[in-house]
């Protein structure tokens, strides 16, 4: 674990003002610790109680993971779902944070209502293409409040089958 001292420099009390240090931790990886500690005194000299604070570095953002659809290849009375999985998360809202995405051809689904935090149902579609999620950034949160990312599914397909008969007489 790594250490810092201010003592002297930055002064915490000038005329009776508190002042703030800054600390570049840019250069540490991930996860490195650190102790900070403070010596400081009131305007007469003394010295106060030295105090120190263990910080650790965290940049890491939880992870949103779609897999599915379940099934892939459908049509318009198919329901669809898609599973979703966190890492890293302690804190996850799904609800209004989910859209559907036109891939192509004219495929349409009507947008989940209310998914749960593990499973998006996908429902009454109509054309033929492909509809794919999207899970907007922000949904997940671990215990430092880093947010989660913009997540995506692999694309559904609908296929509305017509069929064409064509009847003829032979002679």
């Amino acid at each position: 674990m790594g250490h810092i001292l201010f003592q002297n420099s930055p002064s915490c009390l000038i005329g009776g003002n508190f002042t703030t240090a800054t600390i570049d931790v840019s250069s540490l990886s991930d996860g490195t610790k650190i102790t900070v500690t403070a010596n400081h005194h009131d305007a007469a000299g003394n010295p106060a109680t030295q105090v120190s604070v263990p910080i650790s570095k965290d940049t890491s953002r939880p992870t949103v993971i779609v897999s599915g659809p379940s099934p892939s290849v459908g049509k318009f009375s198919t329901s669809y779902t898609y599973t979703v999985t966190y890492d890293g998360a302690t804190s996850i809202n799904l609800a209004g944070n989910v859209t559907l995405v036109a891939l192509t051809g004219t495929a349409t689904c009507n947008p989940p209502s209310a998914p749960d935090n593990a499973t998006i149902n996908i429902s009454n579609c109509n054309g033929d293409g492909t509809v794919g999620i999207k899970i907007a950034a922000g949904v997940a949160t671990n215990a430092v409040g880093n947010l989660s990312l913009e997540a995506s599914g692999t694309a559904l397909q609908l296929i509305t089958l017509s069929q064409t008969f064509q009847l003829g007489l032979r002679p």
